[in-house]
């Protein structure tokens, strides 16, 4: 497979997070890939946290989606995102595959608007920090293989769905509400991970959601990773927000910043169905037939 790196959102600094990135290009150079590293970005003294200027992101991002990669997949996250998005001339992007995550959470909702293929998935800095489970799932996604169930999550909100997977992470999320990069949510099962924030912040993002009306319709909700804060108290605010919202959900998605996160495909062509019982839960994510 040929794969293309972007950095529409942070640098890659030296360092630690160097290695990181090293070593997950390392671990697919050594499933077979061929892998095509991002060009050097000049990075903005007065924007450090960006890999470059908006334009020049936009621009290294769409010469990706256009060099005859099988797949765009970031670097890392951070933030910019966005800004990259909409640095970008009208139709610049080529129909692609991406994996995206985190701060790839506004990209990964414009690729399923336009009906691309796109995955929640991580980025390459965190390759090799994942635990065994998650790179044999991330390590079969790129091989085609079947999605193996999720099972035993644990149960909040008792009930079953289906739908496309839509989200991503909670704070990039809720900083698109009121713009157009807004994913559509209706009739689709919200995957949320979230990682530094206090319990009361993710109960200020979640509401903010719903009294922007972003979650009406949602079919369901499951609950990745919420990696810092009180974790009781995080876990009790997402809880209670789930409850009041009345459709299916579970938690305990093994999706996020941590050693567990799961490639899970965002985009048309896959359908997922939550069973939420009393004890446990699941999570089946299958393609679509085609007629």
């Amino acid at each position: 497979m040929k794969i293309a790196i972007v950095l529409p959102s942070g640098p890659i600094r030296d360092g630690a997070e160097r290695e990181a990135f090293e070593a997950g290009v390392g671990w697919l150079v050594a499933r077979g890939h061929e892998v095509a590293l991002p060009p050097p970005l000049p990075i903005c003294e007065r924007t450090p946290w960006l890999a470059a200027a908006d334009a020049v992101r936009a621009r290294a991002l769409a010469e990706a989606t256009r060099a005859g990669a099988d797949l765009v997949w970031m670097g890392r996250g951070g933030s910019g995102a966005a800004r990259t998005l909409a640095a970008l001339a009208h139709d610049a992007l080529a129909p692609s595959t991406l994996f995206g995550f985190s701060d790839g959470t506004t990209l990964v909702a414009h690729w399923q608007a336009r009906g691309w293929p796109c995955w929640s998935a991580p980025p390459i800095v965190q390759i090799a920090r994942m635990g065994d489970r998650s790179q044999a799932r991330l390590e079969a996604a790129l091989g085609g293989s079947a999605i193996e169930p999720f099972d035993q999550l644990d149960p909040i909100v008792v009930g079953a769905c289906e739908g496309q997977l839509a989200g991503g992470n909670l704070a990039v999320l809720a900083s698109l509400v009121g713009t157009p990069m807004m994913p559509r949510l209706a009739g689709r099962i919200l995957v949320l991970e979230e990682v530094g924030e206090a319990a009361y912040r993710i109960d200020r993002m979640l509401h903010q959601l719903l009294y922007a009306g972003a979650l009406d319709g949602v079919a369901g909700v499951v609950i990745g990773a919420l990696v810092g804060g009180v974790h009781d108290h995080v876990a009790h605010a997402v809880a209670d927000f789930a409850r009041g919202l009345g459709v299916p959900c579970a938690a305990g998605l093994p999706v996020g910043h941590g050693s567990d996160n799961a490639p899970l495909p965002f985009g048309s062509g896959w359908v997922a169905r939550l069973e939420v019982g009393a004890d446990t839960a699941r999570l089946v994510v299958t393609q679509e037939a085609r007629g």
